[in-house]
């Protein structure tokens, strides 16, 4: 009766996330390929990562460690602009750059790192505040964040699953088109 048909509810479910999952894999790898350019490789990014959960608010931050220098490639924010290049502070995005791993912050959690020193709190209060690192091996070189500045919906674990899942295969997507770039920087010269 009523408990198979939600347990078909959920299978369901499930099977969908995962072919959407699946699905936004394969169109990373696709445009890693097809872009011209990092500019257009970050914004197809962006799209496919607001098919999977709400994306309105979504950035790439890269940290290039011979400079010690983290400059924000790509920046979508309904409040916010663009910071400027800059060396690491205390923020979110360098939290994950330090640590390593996801952050999953809400409010309530926001307020605990604030307070116990491991970050300040910059640009516009977000109620929730997701970021994953860019890895290349086992050294974190970007961080990918979303974040909602209203309660209209919540990021939880699964949404942080989700969105370390696919920072995997967009570091690959990055690293790929970067490489390309400084190849033809380096023809171009010679």
């Amino acid at each position: 009766g009523r408990s198979a048909r939600l347990m078909v509810t959920q299978d369901i479910t499930e099977r969908r996330r995962s072919e959407r999952l699946q699905s936004a894999l394969y169109r990373i790898a696709e445009v890693s390929t097809t872009s011209h350019d990092l500019t257009s490789l970050y914004r197809a990014i962006h799209a496919i990562v607001a098919h999977l959960l709400d994306a309105k608010n979504f950035y790439i931050a890269l940290y290039d460690a011979e400079s010690n220098f983290l400059t924000f490639p790509y920046f979508m924010d309904e409040f916010d602009s663009a910071p400027a290049p800059r060396t690491p502070k205390k923020g979110l995005t360098e939290y994950v750059l330090r640590s390593g791993e996801p952050l999953l912050a809400t409010g309530e959690k926001l307020n605990e790192l604030a307070a116990a020193g491991e970050v300040e709190r910059t640009g516009s209060p977000a109620d929730d505040w997701l970021g994953v690192p860019l890895k290349r091996g086992n050294k974190t070189f970007g961080v990918l964040a979303v974040q909602h500045y209203a309660a209209r919906t919540r990021f939880g674990v699964r949404e942080r699953d989700v969105l370390t899942f696919v920072s995997q295969q967009v570091a690959n997507a990055i690293e790929r088109k970067r490489n390309e770039e400084a190849l033809l920087r380096s023809e171009s010269r010679y």
